[in-house]
């Protein structure tokens, strides 16, 4: 007996919103981006030249992607660890 794709990766009352339909109610410029860099595991650079792109948006476009799903998953950007801006375990490298 084959499983129902959506069924087995939709939402429920009990489990609450999905990662897969959160992707897929992701623009298609973002989700082209979080797809190539998390799945396709394409380097930000590689990503970047691929969509034609400048690294920048590239990154623009992923950091958005990423607020998006964790909207849509109910968490908090601003609350969880300072939000994604000040993320403290972060450091500059020169």
């Amino acid at each position: 007996m084959a499983l129902d794709e959506d069924a087995a990766w939709g939402e429920s009352p009990a489990r609450g919103p999905s990662v897969v339909s959160g992707v897929r109610a992701l623009p298609l410029e973002l989700r082209e981006a979080l797809l190539m860099v998390c799945l396709a595991r394409f380097t930000h650079a590689e990503a970047a030249e691929a969509l034609d792109v400048p690294l920048s948006r590239l990154v623009e476009r992923l950091e958005r992607a990423r607020c998006r799903l964790a909207s849509h998953m109910g968490v908090d950007v601003d609350a969880a660890a300072g939000g994604w801006a000040g993320a403290a375990h972060l450091r500059v490298i020169k």
